[in-house]
């Protein structure tokens, strides 16, 4: 028995549709996907994993991966709180000194603060991390599983590297891939910088 999709669902489905096609510049196959941008956008449609909002939950991610062993590699958490005001960051400042604040539940801004950051600027950044746990995300994005993540703000420790050079963010994509009439593992590897 075939499932409808109720009709926002279709509409948003067609909306990423032409985003994808304006983006990239192709017509993709969601059906058989094979290039990178049509595996990504697969998933996304089709995600069954329960760790897709679990990984992309930034605080109870770092619970998953120390669960995992790697207790080490976790950036240590000043705090996570459904509210934030200009009083309660100054606060964290007077005791951190320097730190990152940033929504759990979205790929939005990341905000430095430090001794340098202004009360009109505090104010701001208050604002739009309020705003942000507003915002279903999931559905903003057609992203399901980031509708799963209970929205907070987090604060981090700043991490710095040990001979002061740029700090690179590594994403491994692993998907299976046919070659030749065999599964094989494909890993393409992303590094963010700057």
């Amino acid at each position: 028995m075939k499932v409808e999709l109720n009709p926002i669902r279709k509409i948003n489905k067609f909306i990423h549709f032409l985003r994808f096609i304006r983006n990239n510049y192709y017509v993709p196959n969601f059906h058989e996907p094979k290039t990178f941008n049509e595996k990504i956008e697969y998933r996304k449609r089709n995600y069954k994993d329960d760790r897709y909002s679990l990984c992309s939950d930034k605080v109870l991610v770092k619970d998953w991966v120390a669960s995992k062993g790697f207790e080490d590699i976790i950036i240590d958490t000043y705090g996570v709180f459904d509210k934030v005001n200009p009083a309660l960051i100054t606060k964290y400042l007077l005791e951190f000194e320097e730190f990152f604040i940033k929504a759990n539940h979205n790929s939005g801004p990341v905000y430095k603060i430090n001794s340098s950051t202004g009360n009109d600027e505090i104010k701001k950044i208050c604002d739009c991390l309020n705003s942000q746990v507003k915002i279903d995300f999931g559905k903003k994005q057609n992203e399901r599983w980031y509708s799963q993540i209970k929205p907070r703000i987090l604060l981090e420790k700043r991490i710095t590297s040990a001979s002061n050079e740029e700090l690179r963010d590594y994403k491994f994509h692993i998907f299976k891939s046919s070659c030749e009439g065999s599964e094989a593992k494909k890993v393409i590897v992303q590094v963010d910088y700057d």
